[in-house]
């Protein structure tokens, strides 16, 4: 080897790893490229959705599009895989095994961080095969028919939304449309597991409860030839609910539940009540109905909840099944049904739509823009009238004023000089008097001392204006300054006989008289010194100047009670007019809110359902500001009556809950009850219990950002007949100064009351409150410092409720 070759191998040594870093570069380059799409992937929340049916199934179908709706209205982005266990057309148990084998094997390399089940099947199987699936993955189940909570023994990390159907609810809202039914049939069915619970309850409740005022029919897996015979027989004042399916199977296969419900109302003769909203549009009158969306809904908002961090375990089952009134039209007109017979606030769905119905707000808004523009026009012209001539006369009046300016200046200037020569002539006499005269201020600080009263004490007059009478030893000692206290106070004079030694060590023995006096609108003491020769001239004079201040205070009283009487009038007048347009705008409100729900469960954009969604939000609140309105009318006119009714303490907690529930879950905050000692059963107003308490925890969620919110409850005393119990609502908020606690059970105030307020409201909940604890006989207070939170309480006297009735069924 020469030695250019020698030289050569290094430089192509060097080369060649110059390539080989080259190369390195770019594979990590694209290495990092094709990483970014899967770290991007990564981010997603992964839900597996587990239906007990099949697609197609109304029922199971609404909550898969509720549970997707929410889902999409999340903060971050979530993958939804779905699984149809397929139970109702295939109920053999045999092949749950199958399914799980399938499962395992399908995604046995894509974990899921959330499992959501829909029904019972979906929910046993789940957990049945849950440590070979997906174990530790949290559970959040919908549409379990009749839920208890022994089902979660010895099960972590599972929460959800239980389906219960309140038949007894339906049955008594249908005897309430129709008061003279005599009949009420049942169709039911054990075809399948969750059609056989739904039996068993309607036996054990509904089928019970009205067994002595009714004739009552367990139609139980009847086919249509048998229903319809049966119902045949009935005679025209009877009902039928629709709790199950007919036998009778299509094509080789059980019904559906909507062609059961259709064969069934083509069949019978009588109006039909359901309890689901799949039984809807076959020919079903209505009922109390159970949606599958909302049930998909609360389960989703549940699993954004958990996915946000919070643990399954801590968020507590919804026992209480979401239900709405609803009826067909044309089942109603059908049966010849006014909706004036139905409960308040149901709705009605497929109502034909006319022009006015239609058209009807956007006609009502144009008809009444148009009369304020026609009044508005008039009011102008009879202003511009009334304009010109009020010119005139306040032309031809400003030159009479003007002369009469002239007249009064002249008179003034007149009396200014009267009256300085009256006030020198007051102080050169008040000086000079020889009776001795001081007046001090109710702070003690003397304003005015006459020569004759200075020399009695023994001191100047300089020294004397220097005094502070609550300050001075002697008058302590004497008893003078507890006198005068008392003649400030109760504005009534005193006298007393005083002997102490004053300055240069003169004894003084004199006569004093207090005398509370009004100089310039503010309190003063007037304090005259006299000797016993004189007293009873000094007390002449006093009683003659007592009594013109007697006819002054009596003149000045009958003009304030007139100006009361005046104010007393505006303020009827005010609580007449909001009266009127609470009721007014009640009636627009309800069909805003009852149309709108029906044109939003016909919409499939979810976008313009969530804006219809914020309408209807946006009109329930102002119903509850009108609500409010109308409430501090009644109040202020005391025309609101005190309810004298039976209820339950859990009652009345379970109502305030619900209704705060909701605002809770959206900001996070701890939540808890603490009863200490009230009876479960009273005698009171619940309703308005229940508004108290919830205007205080709304109050406590709008100013509290995070921690926790308490509710308290316990007896303060107990009487023979009642019991004074006090409730109170303790939060983590922003807390109150103390300055502003004065402020707050008045009508329409608020702490902040700037235009940049960042937290809503009337300022009529707490003077709500406040009157209806007073007309309870109680009272109400708060407790509160700046960021360390506020305590609101109210105390009410309950009566003791009457004891449960045992009944024999």
């Amino acid at each position: 080897m020469d030695a250019k070759a020698i030289v050569l191998i290094p430089l192509n040594f060097r080369r060649r790893l110059r390539q080989l870093r080259r190369l390195l570069l770019l594979g990590v380059l694209g290495l990092s490229i094709r990483l970014a799409p899967a770290a991007a992937e990564t981010a997603a929340s992964r839900i597996l959705y587990l239906n007990s049916y099949h697609p197609g199934y109304s029922w199971s179908d609404g909550i898969e599009h509720g549970l997707q709706q929410r889902l999409a209205q999340a903060d971050k982005k979530i993958e939804l895989s779905v699984e149809y266990l397929d139970s109702r057309r295939f109920p053999d148990p045999q092949l749950s095994e199958s399914l799980a084998v399938l499962l395992a094997n399908k995604y046995a390399r894509y974990r899921h961080d959330l499992v959501v089940v829909s029904d019972n099947a979906a929910y046993d199987f789940a957990i049945r095969y849950r440590e070979r699936l997906f174990p530790g993955l949290p559970i959040v189940f919908c549409g379990y028919n009749n839920f208890h909570p022994e089902l979660l023994k010895g099960v972590a990390n599972v929460t959800g939304v239980n389906e219960e159907i309140d038949y007894a609810a339906t049955v008594d809202m249908a005897l309430r449309i129709h008061p003279e039914t005599s009949v009420l049939a049942f169709l039911v069915s054990t075809a399948d597991p969750s059609s056989k619970r739904n039996a068993e309850i309607v036996a054990g409740t509904a089928l019970t409860k009205y067994a002595d005022k009714y004739r009552v029919l367990n139609l139980k897996d009847v086919s249509l030839a048998e229903l319809r015979r049966r119902l045949d027989e009935l005679p025209p004042h009877s009902l039928l609910f629709l709790a199950g399916q007919i036998s009778d199977r299509g094509e080789g296969r059980p019904l559906t539940p909507v062609e059961s419900g259709r064969m069934v109302a083509t069949a019978s003769p009588l109006p039909i009540y359901g309890f689901w909203d799949f039984q809807l549009g076959v020919g079903v009158l209505g009922g109390r109905i159970l949606t599958g969306e909302d049930q998909g809904r609360a389960a989703a908002e549940m699993a954004v909840r958990i996915l946000g961090g919070a643990s399954a375990t801590d968020i507590p089952v919804v026992m209480t099944s979401p239900a709405s009134m609803i009826f067909d039209y044309a089942v109603m007109q059908r049966f010849g049904i006014d909706a004036s017979r139905l409960p308040a606030g149901s709705v009605i769905i497929d109502r034909p739509d006319t022009v006015w119905m239609k058209y009807r707000w956007q006609i009502i808004v144009a008809l009444a823009v148009l009369a304020l523009e026609t009044a508005s026009i008039l009011a102008l012209l009879a202003i511009n009238r009334q304009r010109r001539r009020a010119l005139r006369d306040l032309a031809d009046e400003r030159a009479l004023l003007e002369r009469r300016v002239g007249d009064r200046t002249a008179e003034l200037a007149q009396s200014n000089r009267r009256l300085q020569e009256s006030v020198a002539f007051a102080e050169t006499t008040l000086s000079s008097s020889p009776i001795p005269m001081a007046v001090y201020r109710a702070d003690g600080a003397c304003v005015m001392v006459n020569e004759a009263y200075a020399q009695i004490v023994g001191a100047t007059r300089e020294q004397m204006l220097a005094q502070n009478f609550r300050e001075n030893l002697r008058w302590k000692e004497t008893g003078l300054y507890a006198a005068s206290i008392e003649a400030l106070t109760e504005g009534r004079k005193k006298q007393l006989e005083v002997h102490f030694v004053g300055s240069f060590d003169k004894e003084i023995n004199a006569d004093c008289i207090l005398a509370p006096v009004a100089i310039n609108g503010a309190p003063h003491l007037l304090v005259q010194g006299v000797d016993r020769t004189e007293r009873d001239r000094m007390l002449h004079e006093l009683e003659r100047h007592g009594k013109q201040l007697e006819e002054q205070v009596g003149l000045r009283t009958a003009e304030l009670q007139a100006a009361k009487e005046v104010a007393e009038a505006a303020n009827r007048a005010k609580t007449i007019f909001l009266t009127n347009m609470s009721h007014e705008l009640k009636t627009p409100l309800h069909a805003i809110i009852g149309l709108s729900g029906i044109v939003q469960r016909k919409l499939h954009d979810p976008a313009l359902a969530s804006r219809l969604g914020d309408i209807v939000a946006s009109a329930r609140r102002l119903h509850g500001i009108v609500d409010d309105i109308l409430d501090i009318s009644l109040l202020e006119t005391r025309r609101l009556k005190i309810d004298k009714i039976d209820f339950t303490l859990s009652f009345l907690l379970q109502s305030v809950n619900k209704a705060i529930a909701e605002s809770l879950r959206a900001k996070n905050l701890a939540y808890r009850v603490e009863i200490d000692g009230i009876p479960e059963r009273l005698n009171g107003d619940p309703q308005r219990l229940a508004q108290m308490l919830v205007n205080y925890l709304s109050n406590a969620v709008k100013f509290t950002t995070e921690g926790s919110i308490v509710l308290r409850g316990q007896v303060v005393a107990h009487g023979e007949s009642d019991v004074l119990a006090r409730f109170e609502v303790e939060d983590t908020g922003v807390g109150i100064s103390r300055e502003e606690h004065a402020r707050l059970f008045t009508v329409f105030e608020q702490i902040d009351g700037s235009t940049t307020r960042t937290v809503g409201g009337t300022g009529l909940g707490l003077a709500i409150t406040r009157q209806l604890a007073m007309l309870m006989g109680g009272e109400v207070g708060v407790v509160s410092t700046p960021g360390q939170g506020s305590r609101f309480w109210f105390m009410v006297r309950l009566g003791n409720g009457r004891p449960r009735q045992s009944a024999e069924i």
